[in-house]
C-alpha cells in the first residue's frame, strides 16, 4: 500500500487556495471539479416594460464544496494541522482514510480538462452503482456523492 488519501475540510469557497497551500508543502491534493448548470432569472426594463429574463450557464465548481482530498504520510499530519483554513476530517481523533478506489472512480469520470460532466437523468430512471448523485431535499440537500449500493 502506498501513501494514503485523506479528506480535508476547507474554509468555504477556498478549496483551490487550500490545494495550492498544500502543494507548497509538497503534499499532493486532489480537488474534483464538475460542471454545474446554474439557472438565474432577473428582471430588466425594455421599452419601458418590465421583462423577466432567464439565463442558464455552466459553472465549474468543486464536486464536494468545502472539501478536497490530500495524500500524505501520517507523519506529515502536524504540517497540515498548522496550515490555515484546512482541517483533516477525523474519526475518533484520528484522520479518516479515503480508499484509493474512491479517488480512482472520481478520476475516471473526468474529461481532458479535469472536470466531471454531470449526467442528466429523468426522475424515473433508476440510479446505478457509481452514479454521481446530488441530494435535493432534507438536511443534506445540495451535497454531492457517489452512489455505491442501495439498501434492500
Amino acid at each position: 500500500m502506498g501513501i494514503p488519501w485523506f479528506a480535508i475540510q476547507t474554509i468555504g469557497n477556498r478549496e483551490r487556495v487550500a490545494a495550492s497551500n498544500l502543494a507548497s508543502w509538497s503534499i499532493e491534493s486532489f480537488l474534483p471539479l464538475w460542471a454545474e448548470r446554474v439557472e438565474r432569472s432577473f428582471q430588466r426594463l425594455r421599452d419601458g416594460r418590465r421583462q423577466t429574463v432567464r439565463e442558464e450557464r455552466v459553472a465549474i465548481v468543486p464536486m464536494f464544496p468545502g472539501y478536497l482530498f490530500a495524500r500524505f504520510n501520517i507523519s506529515d499530519w502536524p504540517l497540515i494541522r498548522k496550515e490555515h483554513g484546512v482541517r483533516v476530517v477525523r474519526t475518533a481523533h484520528r484522520p479518516s482514510l479515503v480508499d484509493e478506489w474512491v479517488i480512482e472512480e472520481i478520476r475516471q469520470r473526468m474529461d481532458g480538462a479535469g472536470v466531471i460532466e454531470p449526467v442528466k437523468r429523468r426522475a424515473y430512471e433508476p440510479i446505478e452503482q457509481n452514479d454521481v448523485v446530488v441530494l435535493r431535499a432534507g438536511a443534506w440537500a445540495g451535497l454531492t456523492g457517489l452512489f455505491i449500493e442501495g439498501l434492500n
